[in-house]
């Protein structure tokens, strides 16, 4: 039976104003990958059409997987789940993915773990299509591409890894990289679903964890992390890490929906696929230097990029323009 959580839900002027204002984020990231190339920028109607429109379209796109993926999976399992969440805004990933509620207590852990992983897998697998599809395209981008910064980029080991195979290019330090619409919401819908594996609060992540550990066990193992985790997060100064905590600490930080048969285990093979799921998290979240993988650059890239490069960019001591994300 359909039950009502143990937490108020957000009101409705609330949930309203988190679809208006990720609406405007998921715009203005696309906007941003415009911005730091000045031939969009003097042509208003071409970054709608080369940078603003595809990238919003192909960030909800990622988000619509991972829910569709979410529902699909509770009404097979037969748990009643909140299919339209509550959207988190971000202006560096223009999404981080959203809060939804479990209806009813899942049968098993195994069905909450079924549930929980399905719209990760999901919304990961999409965003690596866009990522390697966009990263195929990079060379036939015209001038008129959007960019992003290399930096953010290196950020990510497993989006530097993608980068530098498809489009056979290094990403040296504090220098813009041309992109297709489709590498942007890529990378970002990557780092969303990234942060939404971790094992924090309510999330996708500590659903998983909870599911593979039981209650006791998989509480005091999240505590860790999460506190772990936001000292980190401290210490660096890390904007998306940050942003991503506060939304966990204020809307996830609940005590989650026991399972009616909450001892027995889900199968062993599930372990494995939730450690895979967390080694592909790190691998996205963890920088790595781009030439330790692959040393010199695609030329006609490299020309390509020096042509739609303004000679100066006002770059932060990061190397980073304001708002695209520093990972740890």
């Amino acid at each position: 039976a359909e039950i009502e959580p143990p937490w108020k839900p957000l009101n409705k002027p609330t949930h309203f104003a988190s679809y208006v204002g990720s609406w405007l984020t998921t715009v203005l990231y696309a906007a941003g990958t415009g911005a730091l190339n000045e031939r969009l920028m003097e042509d208003p109607a071409a970054l709608l059409e080369n940078c603003v429109s595809p990238v919003v379209l192909a960030l909800w796109a990622i988000h619509g997987a991972h829910e569709i993926a979410h529902a699909v999976v509770a009404k097979d399992r037969g748990v009643r789940w909140e299919a339209i969440g509550v959207p988190l805004p971000s202006l560096p990933t223009g999404l981080l993915g959203s809060v939804n509620r479990l209806r009813s207590h899942p049968e098993t852990r195994q069905d909450m773990f079924d549930v929980a992983f399905a719209g990760p897998l999901a919304g990961l697998l999409a965003s690596l299509v866009c990522l390697a599809l966009g990263g195929l395209l990079v060379d036939a981008a015209d001038p008129a591409s959007p960019l992003l910064p290399a930096d953010a980029l290196r950020s990510s080991a497993l989006t530097t890894l993608f980068y530098a195979l498809t489009a056979r290019h290094s990403l040296p330090p504090h220098s813009l990289l041309p992109v297709t619409p489709l590498f942007a919401a890529g990378y970002a819908g990557l780092l969303a679903n990234a942060f939404q594996l971790l094992p924090i609060c309510r999330s996708d992540g500590g659903r998983l964890l909870l599911a593979s550990f039981g209650k006791v066990l998989g509480s005091i193992l999240g505590d860790v992390f999460k506190f772990t985790f936001a000292f980190a997060a401290l210490l660096t100064g890390a904007n998306l890490p940050l942003l991503y905590l506060f939304y966990a600490f204020s809307l996830q930080n609940q005590e989650e929906i026991a399972c009616v048969d909450d001892l027995t285990p889900p199968a062993p093979a599930s372990a494995t696929h939730y450690f895979l799921a967390f080694l592909l998290a790190a691998l996205v979240l963890l920088p790595v230097p781009s030439d330790l993988l692959f040393a010199g650059p695609n030329p006609d890239l490299q020309s390509a990029a020096t042509q739609i490069l303004p000679p100066t960019q006002d770059l932060s001591p990061t190397g980073l323009p304001l708002g695209f994300p520093a990972i740890f």
